[in-house]
């Protein structure tokens, strides 16, 4: 990402907005989500994935990225999932 679209990003208040403006002009964005905020697991696992379309009447991003079997395949992710911001860190 060059760096006028990564200072764009800062101007958003939406990161799902700036993503979904991303592939609308034709680029795929990938991203670090955490599956233990996203599907709630047990154990905090941040998985790269590839966002590359989004259905606008679902709010979903189609993307690619290896599932729970370590299988790489297609996934869909909801933007109000994307967007929630993580719970802070419990400390041990």
């Amino acid at each position: 990402m060059n760096a006028a679209r990564s200072a764009e990003a800062f101007a958003h208040t939406e990161i799902t907005d700036y993503l979904l403006g991303c592939i609308r002009d034709d680029w795929h964005c990938i991203v670090f989500v955490d599956d233990h905020h996203l599907r709630g697991c047990d154990d905090p696992f941040v998985r790269e994935v590839l966002l590359f379309g989004h259905d606008g009447t679902e709010r979903v991003f189609r993307a690619l990225a290896f599932g729970k079997r370590k299988v790489f395949g297609r996934v869909r992710m909801g933007c109000d999932d994307l967007a929630r911001p993580s719970p802070a860190p419990v400390p041990r």
